[in-house]
């Protein structure tokens, strides 16, 4: 005969069945390699740079000179495996001073930019919050331009310099939700533009100081994607 507790036993066994499926459903919901991600975004460097090996161009002409710093923005992107993320970069900024000397407008442009691989290890302590050492390898660029009628008959007269760079950094991030997180960096970036040979061949002048060479530097990341910290 049915009882009371076989009716108890028949509900028991449904409600284990649906929690079966739902446990089935929520597994079938999880990534299939959960150790794989990437991100994309934006990048800011302040850097400071030693720019009176300019003055050549701007404080000698009678000008304003160079501010010994630079800030430039740009992109960067990879993927992610566990700690371990790659990608690319690039970036560009822009320095620029101009001035009246004995009524006649002059002007000074350094425009740097520069790009390459982007390799990090980055650890996560929680979804919230991690640490991270890298390093940004690639090529860097400096062209500078002046104008002005005290350059010879052309009035204006420009020249630039590409080489290598690293930047080995060290940092932290912070996010405010999982898809985004805020990553700010500090290191040195080490390069040697080589414009000690910058000459204005009109009037047989040089027109730098010496090579312009890397500093310190910090970062500011903007990054959006998936990170895989469990």
């Amino acid at each position: 005969s049915f009882t009371v507790a076989d009716a108890g036993e028949m509900i028991a066994l449904a409600d284990g069945c649906t929690a079966c499926k739902a446990g089935e459903k929520k597994a079938e919901k999880k990534p299939a390699n959960p150790n794989w991600g990437g991100f994309g975004g934006v990048l800011g460097n302040y850097m400071f740079l030693d720019l009176s090996k300019l003055d050549p161009m701007t404080k000698d002409r009678g000008m304003e000179n160079f501010d010994d710093s630079l800030v430039t923005y740009g992109g960067v992107g990879g993927l992610i495996y566990k700690d371990f993320r790659i990608g690319g970069f690039g970036f560009g900024g822009r320095n620029f001073t101009d001035d009246k000397v004995d009524g006649e407008r002059l002007t000074a442009d350094l425009v740097v930019g520069g790009g390459g691989l982007l390799l990090e290890l980055n650890h996560g302590f929680s979804k919230k919050f991690g640490v991270q050492l890298g390093s940004l390898l690639g090529v860097i660029s400096a062209e500078v331009k002046v104008t002005g009628p005290d350059l010879g008959p052309d009035e204006e007269w420009s020249d630039h310099a590409t080489t290598w760079m690293a930047y080995p950094y060290a940092g932290f991030w912070i996010a405010p939700v999982d898809f985004f997180w805020i990553q700010v960096n500090g290191g040195y970036n080490v390069f040697r533009l080589e414009t000690d040979d910058f000459e204005n061949h009109d009037l047989d002048m040089d027109m730098t100081d010496g090579d312009l060479t890397g500093n310190w530097q910090v970062s500011l990341n903007l990054l959006f994607g998936y990170n895989p910290i469990k």
